[in-house]
């Protein structure tokens, strides 16, 4: 049917991006907050909201040598939401 080739199934998974992961990689909110000029509150906010904006991404990245795709997981939880 398919001329003997083979066909891959590939599953595709929600994703969500770890961002405690990301300020703890860049040596904490005081450190994150200070090297890019945000107040002490704002990554406190990314992480309860569980995102960050591609403006303060790029603006992280200017600072800090980072490979972001390695923040980004699976979503177990679906939908995008923090784990209980």
């Amino acid at each position: 049917m398919f001329g003997g080739q083979c066909q891959q199934v590939i599953k595709l998974f929600d994703m969500k991006f770890n961002v405690k992961q990301l300020i703890d990689d860049c040596g904490g909110v005081a450190n994150l907050s200070k090297t890019i000029g945000v107040s002490r509150t704002t990554p406190y906010r990314w992480i309860q909201q569980d995102m960050i904006t591609t403006t303060k991404l790029s603006e992280i990245k200017k600072h800090f040598t980072l490979d972001v795709d390695l923040y980004f997981e699976e979503d177990k939880n679906g939908n995008g939401k923090p784990g209980a």
